[in-house]
């Protein structure tokens, strides 16, 4: 619903573009503002609140209290109901842009601490983190809380996993937006698409994402393990955010249980959390999984977490591996160009097939030459480094 506070009726009538403009002017909080000719700071004043409060609630990323809104609703000169169906619009847009899962998952963070009787900054002091980090996490925003904290949060709060589920589920959420604005590109034949945002130019670009993909299908049918994604999610968010699952995730390892590395390629920071406990027992079992595991998937990430080993251990075996076995190569490369160059993992897919036709040649390359310098990864290195000379012919087209 878009509401039209401040317009007069025959603004409303008018035919034409002044009546089409006065209709769609009022749709947020920022809109009435202005039509009540106030700026943020004399607004805050007659609240009162921070003018900084002022911002966050027209962004989105935070919205008022209950008890302020009456406040609010006399310092704009408008109806408590309309400010409701203005508040209600832009939590409606704010979950078109961001997504449904997102939005709940803000909500889910704030309403478990509630539940818990906990304030944020005694949250934030139970989890290891600041009460910026515990507050960011509960503003609905573009960007999504990183793993290691919404595990920690998962893990203080009792969540048993959901957290972690809904995160996944807002990320799949967000690239399958960037693969339709990607797609959208394509079609209107743009070439200037912002990195960071599908970096589609060309219908060569778009296609189902990494997370999109049936989970079966990802291991391929040899994998042999019955492990439910959402399982699968809880245990390697939370690997990444506390050592002592790590810690069990790698004694899992050591014993021969093969089954989550087999399911689905592992993160960056997942690989460097069981990295950073893995032991010598734990090391050789990686070795030989590298080499020998029939599926390609557990061959990868045994090899990603060997790439990471404090001291970068075995950098060089890790090199022999991705220069021998191609099937490792192709899914190490295409993690590397995923997360370096900020794309969906088919966009990945179609840049390691065929780089010198990626259409944001210069930008990759930069980013890809800071990566061939990476203290932790051995095998993101080489991988760079790979990509930058299959890239090279397009370099300064």
């Amino acid at each position: 619903m878009t509401v039209t506070v401040g317009v007069s009726v025959s603004d409303l009538r008018a035919e034409g573009p002044d009546g089409q403009t006065a209709r769609r002017k009022i749709q947020s909080l920022a809109d009435a503002r202005e039509r009540a000719g106030l700026s943020q700071e004399q607004l805050a004043e007659l609240i009162p609140v921070d003018r900084s409060t002022i911002s966050r609630w027209e962004r989105g990323t935070q919205g008022p209290i209950p008890w302020m809104r009456p406040r609010i609703s006399r310092a704009l000169g408008i109806g408590m109901d309309e400010l409701g169906d203005i508040l209600d619009e832009m939590e409606r847009l704010a979950r078109i842009e961001m997504g449904e899962a997102a939005v709940s998952l803000h909500k889910e963070i704030k309403r478990l601490r509630l539940e818990a009787g906990l304030s944020q900054p005694e949250l934030a002091t139970r989890i290891g983190y600041t009460r910026q980090y515990v507050s960011l996490a509960e503003r609905p925003n573009k960007n999504l809380p990183s793993l290691e904290l919404i595990g920690a949060l998962d893990q203080c709060l009792g969540a048993g996993g959901a957290l972690v589920e809904l995160r996944a589920r807002a990320k799949e959420e967000q690239v399958r937006r960037r693969g339709e604005n990607s797609s959208q590109t394509a079609t209107s034949g743009s070439r200037n698409a912002p990195p960071g945002s599908g970096w589609g130019a060309s219908a060569d670009w778009t296609g189902s994402d990494r997370t999109g993909t049936p989970l079966s299908s990802i291991g391929g049918s040899d994998s042999g393990v019955a492990l439910d994604r959402r399982t699968f999610l809880s245990l390697a968010t939370l690997a990444a955010a506390d050592a002592h699952t790590a810690g069990d995730f790698a004694a899992s390892i050591s014993g021969g249980d093969a089954g989550p590395l087999a399911q689905v390629q592992t993160t960056y920071e997942v690989d460097r959390a069981i990295a950073a406990a893995v032991d010598g027992s734990t090391r050789s079992v990686l070795l030989r999984w590298a080499v020998d595991l029939d599926n390609s998937v557990a061959r990868v990430n045994a090899t990603g977490i060997l790439a990471k080993l404090p001291g970068q251990r075995e950098s060089d075996r890790v090199v022999a591996i991705l220069r021998r076995d191609e099937e490792v190569r192709g899914l190490y490369l295409t993690a590397v160009a995923s997360r370096v160059c900020e794309i969906s993992w088919s966009q990945a897919q179609v840049f390691v097939q065929n780089p010198a036709k990626f259409p944001f040649a210069a930008i990759a390359a930069e980013r890809l030459a800071r990566e061939t310098v990476s203290p932790v990864d051995a095998g993101a290195r080489w991988c760079s480094a790979k990509l930058l000379q299959d890239l090279s012919p397009a370099i300064g087209r």
